[in-house]
């Protein structure tokens, strides 16, 4: 799908579902509050991006270039953005759940606020990165392993 294609298609809906728009070109569009259901976004270009209330649902985002997205507000619920590129985005009040952020830069990103919870950030690159008041819940990954050690031994 091309970037006329994309911008005819948002116009049309606020919501998208089972979308193939992979490698599609949508940066520096305005995509608030539109969501995203079941879409393959791999290597999609997302850069600089308002995704302002914006929601991703079990969505495919590897290697997407989300560079300088406003995430304010975004949900990310069941999404794969291994080896993602946020870096520079700003999140304020957002929720990101059961994500996998393997290999995923976030490099000077500005995140407050904001919930990550149940997510592999594995590889992840913080440099820089500003996460004051967010609060990332991954105590449970923790426990396991722990417990998995604990019964080996």
């Amino acid at each position: 799908m091309n970037r006329n294609e994309f911008k005819r298609l948002i116009r049309e809906y606020a919501f998208i579902e089972d979308r193939d728009l992979s490698g599609c070109n949508m940066s520096n569009l305005d995509l608030t509050e539109t969501r995203f259901l079941r879409c393959n976004l791999s290597d999609v270009n997302l850069s600089d991006t308002n995704l302002t209330q914006a929601m991703f649902e079990s969505c495919t985002l590897t290697g997407a270039n989300l560079q300088g997205a406003n995430l304010a507000h975004v949900m990310l619920i069941k999404c794969d953005l291994t080896a993602a590129n946020l870096a520079k985005t700003t999140m304020d009040n957002g929720l990101i759940s059961e994500c996998n952020l393997t290999g995923a830069a976030l490099y000077f990103s500005v995140w407050s606020s904001s919930i990550a919870q149940e997510c592999h950030f594995e590889q992840a690159t913080f440099k820089g990165a500003n996460l004051q008041g967010t609060i990332i819940k991954i105590a449970i990954y923790v426990i396991v392993i722990c417990l998995n050690y604990i019964s080996k031994r």
